[in-house]
């Protein structure tokens, strides 16, 4: 979950949130991340969809989910690892506002 170039202090603030989770619900996130077809939802979505993501390969290669998706939108941030909304929120909302200009 976390790259070797994350800040320490967020990474200790982010463990120190998800652990404060009750256990009933942790367990629930859980079995709902693990049984979760992403492949399956992206088919039957019809609405524009906008991935962001701090880097490409795996199941968050282009191509892969250009597949299931063929228009799907996908933007990648620079500096950041797996939390991009609190590591670099300038270039998330850029790109946000940038796919909701073209909806319009």
């Amino acid at each position: 979950m976390f790259l070797p170039t994350d800040d320490a202090q967020r990474k200790g603030q982010i463990i120190e949130m998800m652990c404060s989770a009750p256990l009933g619900m942790a367990i629930d996130v859980l079995r709902g991340v693990l049984t979760w077809n992403g492949v399956g939802a992206m088919k039957l979505c019809y609405a524009p969809v906008l991935v962001l993501m701090s880097g490409t390969g795996g199941s968050n290669d282009p191509p892969r989910l250009r597949a299931s998706k063929p228009n799907i939108e996908i933007g990648v941030t620079v500096g950041a690892g797996h939390f991009i909304q609190l590591e670099v929120p300038e270039q998330v909302n850029l790109k946000i506002e940038r796919f909701v200009r073209t909806l319009a």
